[in-house]
This record gives structure tokens, C-alpha cells and sequence, in this order.
């Protein structure tokens, strides 16, 4: 093909603007690209398509997974971190969808290894019964020799009697009635009636006993009639069973309602109030209908009756009764010494059980609290069967504080304590000196802060200013310029010093004041001299008394300038006492 320079030139340099393009040259391009160009165009909508894209990744990543597998399970140990950690934030999420996925493989594999566990239990009262002989004995052994049950499961089967009358599919969300079944002899019911009132009751209950997500209503008992209630993750099965029914029924209920849910999940989960769905559903819930009755038997006349076995049996019940007695009245014992501990004042229980069969207990206790150990003979309970182990404390209970006031202060027999928080109330009659000592004492006991005597009477107040009035109404009279007594005062000099002792019988912390006087007679020099030298003279008469020199106080008055005072006053040449108590208004 030829081309002439024009179209060269077209060709090389192009048009000037995309309006001036050669229509040649888009001729020329199709040709030469057309094809590849088209597959480029195909293969870039099927990228850009999410959904044509999503068809070819799902084929990609299933290749994938199969070469994965076959080289080695790289590719799954590259994804088990990504699929777990999806699980565990589901599960944070949202728990609901993945129990109700797994609800209808999960009962079965739980009542397998109930059943196992049964099955053990069962073998082991088999033993113990397969030496019990007597006519329905036989005959039940025979019925577990031929039916392959084991004996003790026919035993308890026969010592049942009940009733299944009816059963109520009930939709959760809704609470509409999904499909019932009855008893061919029972009175139909109301359906719809019971089932909403059965999800007002389960509301009832839920809403006002504020219980978690996982706790549902299990049974409703009226009368003879239970109503035993099953729960899935979209329905309900509710049966009406009369008389007493095994445990293991409820198995029953929960199969059929497991195989409703795998059959009729997708129904349940959109229901629309449509039971036109669930036709078969009856078919699951007409075999739990059982009937159990209990046949009266018949004695026979020449029976004998196994009374060696029912010896042996009547002697393991007395001691199972014994050994059941025994433990009782232990226990009751050991209940009733650690509910006395705990209301002992000055003692606190913190530990109190029993283990590898011997009792233990341990607690907090005061010096001045009972001993726990003598409070076992009380419960004739031998220390050597207990464990315990008390730690020292100082208890503020009132009556610990009573004692303790009682131990340091001592208690008169007419006195009273009382406690009121921190103070120490105290009232009655006490000797004077004991209420001195409770004054200077006190605040040596814990838990005392402040006393309370406005109620105690000193019984010897009145005694002591007595004797005090007596001492000071003493005077001894002197002649002109004489310090000494003269015989003749001898006498009061002898009831003073008996007075001294009386006093200090009752008081210890008081001090003798000794006045000297004298008239007007000397100067005011010699006069101070002999006020001082006769006050010295009754001292002297106190300490050969026995008066201790600490008590005495002399105090030298010179009145002779006084202008009712004579030279010859005699009333002013004396010596006269005061008692002073510290602290007390004299």
C-alpha cells in the first residue's frame, strides 16, 4: 500500500486537535490494535465489575485452598489467626447467633456424657440391689434381663407414676402458638390462651426478678399438674405433666425441640404467624405424650418373706441412722458453741469450718474475754478434736470496757458502771479515798476518755469536815513571853493528834497550816519571834505524833498593831490550825 508525502506527514505528526483527526488514522489503529484493544476493554470491566470480579476471586481463591492443602497447609496457617480472631470478636460481639448455630449438636453431645455418667450410677445400685430377693424383685429382674435395661432403672420406673396431657410449640419472639398435641382422654384447652398467658408469666418473671440473660422459667407447679418449659433459641416447648415425672423426661423434650430447630430453623427465625409451615412439628412432639402408671401388685399367699436380707438390710439403716444421728447432734453442738462465740463481747469469729474431719476456728480476742477453749466443755466438745487459734486484741465493746474498769479501778459494792461511748459513768456510795484514786486512775483504761461521777456520794465527806471543823476549832493559849504548852493542854494537844489520824484515814493530800499570835505586850520584832517559836512548839508536838513534816506548814502572824488588841489580850497569845485541801474550796 502506498502513501503519498501528505499522508505521511498526517500520519507522523498527527492532527492539530482531536476535532482534525484523520478519520484513516483511526481506520489504520483499528486494524492494527482492534483485537487486543477489545480484550483489554473485556478484561478491565471484568475488574471494575464486583460482581464478574467477585465470580473469578472465588474460583482463584478455591484453586487456592486446594493447592494450599496439597503442599503443605500453608495457606489454612496463614488464615487460623484471622478466622479465630473473627470468631472471638463475634462472640464479643453477639454470642446469641453462634449458640443458636450450634444449639442443635450441642444437647446431644452434653446428654451423651450425662448419660454415661447415669449409666455408672446406675451399674453401681445395681450392685447393691442384686442381693434384695422378693416377688416383684424377680419380676423386675426378669424385665431387665429382657428389655436389656439395667435392674435399679426398672426399679425407679416402677416407683414413678405420670402423665404427659399436653404440649404447647410456642414462638419466642412473638409468643404465638406454633403447634400443640394432646392426649387423646384430656379435655382440649384454650391453646392461644395458654400460650399468652404462659409469655406473660415468663415477662412476669423476667422483668421483675431482674434475672440475667441466660436464666429462663423451667417450671410453673399448679396443683397435681406441673408445666415443664424448654427452651431453644426461637421456641418453647411447654408440657403439662400430671403426677410425678422423672427428671429425664425433660431429655425427651429437649430432643424433639433440638430436632425442630434443625428441621425448621429457617421457619421459626422469620415467622410470620404462618403455622401452615409446620405440618411435620407434630409428628416430632406427638412420641413425648408418655403415660406412666403404676400397676398395684398382688401378694401371693405362700410367699416367704427374705428375712435374713431384710436383717441386713434393717442393720446397715441403724447405723446409717446412728452415724446420721451422731453427726447431727456433733454439728449442732459446734453450730451452737461458735454462734455463742460470736455474741461473746471481746471476741470476733473470722475462720469456722471443719476439714480432714476435725474443727477449726479462728478469731481476734480480748485479755479480759472468755476463754474459748473452757467454753468447749459447755458443749461437751473434746478440745482435741478442735483446731484453733486466737490473736490478742483490745475490744471496745462496752462490756470488755466494763471489766476493764472493774480490773484497774476496782468496784465497791455500791457502786455502778456504766459506758456511754468514750465517757465512764459512776454512781452509788464510795469511800473518799477511792474516789480519789478512780480520779487520778481513769484515763489508764482503753476505750475511757472522759468520767462521769455526778451520781457517786463520798460516804466520808461528811466524817472529814468533821474532824477538819474539829481540828481548826483547836487553840493554844500561851502566858506573856512563853513559847511552851503548859501541862494543863495536854488533853487538846491529845484529841488534836487523835483528830490528825482520823483525817488521814480518809485523806492523804491536805496540808496543815499552824497560825502563831501574839498580844501587844512586845515589840514588833520580838513579837514575830515568839508567834513563830510557838507554832515551832506545836509542830514539834505533830512530828512526835507521828505526823509527817510534808503535811506541816507554819505560818507566823505578828497582830500586836492591831488597835483592839491589849497588852494583856490574852485570846491573841495562841496557836490555832487550818486544813487546806489542794484544789478544793476551803
Amino acid at each position: 500500500m502506498a502513501f503519498s508525502n501528505n499522508d505521511s506527514k498526517g500520519l507522523v505528526a498527527g492532527p492539530e486537535s482531536p476535532g482534525d483527526e484523520d478519520p484513516n488514522l483511526e481506520n489504520l489503529r483499528e486494524l492494527i490494535f482492534g483485537k487486543e484493544k477489545k480484550r483489554l476493554d473485556e478484561l478491565l470491566d471484568r475488574i471494575e465489575d464486583p460482581e464478574k470480579f467477585s465470580i473469578d476471586l472465588g474460583k482463584a481463591i478455591h484453586l487456592a485452598i486446594k493447592q494450599s492443602h496439597e503442599s503443605g497447609n500453608k495457606l489454612s496457617d496463614s488464615l487460623f489467626p484471622v478466622i479465630e480472631n473473627a470468631i472471638l470478636k463475634s462472640v464479643k460481639k453477639d454470642s446469641r447467633p453462634l449458640v443458636d448455630a450450634i444449639f442443635p449438636i450441642m444437647g446431644p453431645a452434653i446428654r451423651k456424657s450425662i448419660a454415661e455418667a447415669f449409666k455408672d450410677m446406675i451399674q453401681s445400685m445395681n450392685k447393691m440391689l442384686e442381693n434384695s430377693f422378693s416377688i416383684n424383685g424377680i419380676k423386675w429382674r426378669i424385665k431387665s434381663i429382657t428389655t436389656g435395661k439395667p435392674f435399679a432403672e426398672i426399679v425407679l420406673l416402677h416407683n414413678l407414676v405420670y402423665k404427659v396431657q399436653h404440649i404447647f410449640l410456642i414462638h419466642h419472639k412473638t409468643g404465638l402458638l406454633v403447634s400443640e398435641v394432646m392426649d387423646s382422654n384430656v379435655p382440649s384447652q384454650d391453646a392461644d390462651l395458654v400460650s399468652s398467658m404462659l409469655t406473660a408469666i415468663s415477662d412476669f418473671v423476667r422483668d421483675s426478678f431482674n434475672t440475667s440473660p441466660g436464666e429462663e422459667l423451667d417450671m410453673i407447679e399448679v396443683g397435681e399438674h406441673t408445666v415443664w418449659i424448654v427452651q431453644g433459641p426461637y421456641a418453647l416447648i411447654a408440657a403439662v405433666v400430671k403426677g410425678e415425672a422423672p427428671e429425664n423426661l425433660r431429655v425427651d423434650f429437649q430432643q424433639a425441640l433440638e430436632l425442630i430447630h434443625k428441621d425448621f430453623s429457617v421457619e421459626l427465625k422469620d415467622f410470620d404467624g404462618d403455622t401452615s409451615v409446620f405440618g411435620q412439628v407434630d409428628e416430632i412432639l406427638t412420641p413425648c405424650l408418655k403415660t406412666h402408671e403404676k400397676r398395684p401388685s398382688q401378694k401371693l399367699s405362700g410367699q416367704k418373706k427374705p428375712f435374713w436380707s431384710i436383717g441386713i438390710l434393717s442393720i446397715i439403716f441403724i447405723l446409717i441412722l446412728t452415724w446420721a444421728y451422731f453427726n447431727y447432734t456433733e454439728n449442732k453442738k459446734w453450730s451452737g458453741y461458735t454462734e455463742n462465740l460470736k455474741s461473746e463481747p471481746g471476741i470476733i469469729v473470722t475462720e469456722t469450718g471443719k476439714k480432714n474431719g476435725q474443727y477449726y476456728i479462728y478469731g481476734l480476742k480480748d485479755r479480759l474475754s472468755a476463754d474459748p477453749i473452757r467454753l468447749l466443755n459447755d458443749y461437751n466438745i473434746d478440745r482435741s478434736d478442735v483446731e484453733s487459734h486466737w490473736d490478742i486484741y483490745s475490744s471496745l465493746s462496752p462490756d470488755i470496757i466494763l471489766l476493764r474498769a472493774e480490773n484497774i479501778l476496782g468496784k465497791p459494792e455500791n457502786v455502778e458502771y456504766h459506758v456511754y461511748g468514750d465517757t465512764l459513768l459512776i454512781s452509788g456510795d464510795a469511800r473518799h479515798k477511792w474516789i480519789e484514786m478512780v480520779n487520778a486512775n481513769y484515763k489508764g483504761i482503753i476505750g475511757i476518755a472522759h468520767l462521769n461521777t455526778d451520781g457517786l456520794d463520798d460516804i466520808d465527806l461528811g466524817e472529814i469536815y468533821r474532824l477538819k471543823a474539829n481540828i481548826e476549832n483547836v487553840s493554844f493559849y500561851f502566858g506573856v513571853g512563853l513559847v511552851e504548852l503548859t501541862e494543863g493542854q495536854n488533853i487538846e494537844a491529845g484529841k488534836l493528834v487523835e483528830d490528825l489520824d482520823g483525817l488521814l484515814t480518809y485523806e492523804n493530800n491536805f496540808i496543815i497550816e499552824i497560825y502563831g499570835e501574839t498580844d501587844g505586850s512586845g515589840t514588833e520584832s520580838i513579837n514575830k519571834v515568839i508567834s513563830f517559836q510557838r507554832a515551832l512548839s506545836i509542830k514539834r508536838l505533830l512530828l512526835r505524833n507521828g505526823i509527817a513534816e510534808n503535811l506541816i506548814r507554819i505560818i507566823a502572824e505578828d497582830k500586836s498593831q492591831q488597835d483592839n488588841i491589849t497588852n494583856t489580850d490574852i485570846n491573841r497569845r495562841r496557836v490555832y490550825l487550818r486544813i487546806v485541801f489542794p484544789g478544793a474550796s476551803n
